[in-house]
Order: C-alpha cells, then structure tokens, then sequence
C-alpha cells in the first residue's frame, strides 16, 4: 500500500504502466461521466463513480489488478489490514476479480482520502473503501484505476 500526493507518483518506479496511469489520472475533472473508461484496453482502465460514503462492512482483496483510488470530489476513510485476521465472506469471483472478507474488529491502517491524495493497493492487499469521514457521510466522486499485476515493475 502506498498513500501519496498525486504531484509525488514518479518517486514509484513502477514501469510503463504506472506513468500511463498517473498521466491519465492527472487530467480528470469532476465533471467527467460516471463509467468505465479504457485506458490501454482491459491491461489498464478507469472506473469513475459517485456514491455515499457508508459505515464499515466488508473488506475486499483483487488478485488480477492493483487499484489506484483518488477522489475527484468529497472525502472518505479507507481502511488497509492484514489479510491474516479476516474471514471470507464471499469467495474469489475471477471474472470480477475480487474476494470479500468480513471485518476484523480491528484495523491497522485508516487513510483520509481527498482530492490530491491518491492511495494503492497491490493485489492481495485487502482494503475497505467508501467510509464515513468524521461521523457524517458525503457524497464521494472518485476514480479507480485498475492495473494488471504484470505491468507494474516491482
């Protein structure tokens, strides 16, 4: 996991695909539709929606893609543990890449997500996006971009 101003992506030295990402990343607007936006087709690609924040309920972990998580508009808390704590609430669904885990009682990691701050999860690192930031929720626009696992240079 990495949490950073988006102005510091190029400390990563993640290849190719990184760079592809942040320079697409970088010239979003909030004003941009809600949808799934190609990138360098299904390898690298944005998903961009709106929503409520919530309270806590699941964890999830992606096995095929790294997601970079920035919000355009509002603020959230996302929530990184170990995956070692969690139980599976909903097994591996491959076509969608993703697994579900019930969450711990505890967490070792809370991020305050907001327009400038991106964050990373790497596969198998589990996450819970989309929480209440001090107590109330807010209206949240963010973009999720998704990158294949072996187009990041680690």
């Amino acid at each position: 996991m990495i949490v950073n101003k988006i102005e510091k992506y190029s400390c990563y030295k993640y290849g190719e695909a990184w760079s592809k990402a942040f320079k697409y990343l970088t010239k979003l607007t909030p004003d941009i539709a809600n949808g799934k936006y190609e990138i360098q087709g299904n390898d690298i690609y944005a998903i961009i929606s709106s929503y409520q924040t919530k309270t806590r309920e699941k964890f999830e972990r992606h096995s095929e893609y790294a997601d970079i998580q920035y919000i355009l508009a509002g603020e959230e808390i996302l929530e990184y543990t170990s995956l070692k704590k969690l139980k599976i609430a909903s097994p591996y669904d491959k076509e969608k890449d993703i697994e579900f885990y019930h969450p711990a009682k505890t967490t070792e990691t809370a991020i305050y997500l907001k327009p400038g701050i991106f964050a990373l999860f790497l596969a198998n690192e589990v996450h819970m996006p989309g929480l209440i930031y001090n107590n109330r929720s807010s209206q949240v626009k963010k973009v999720v971009i998704k990158i294949k696992n072996s187009l990041l240079i680690q």
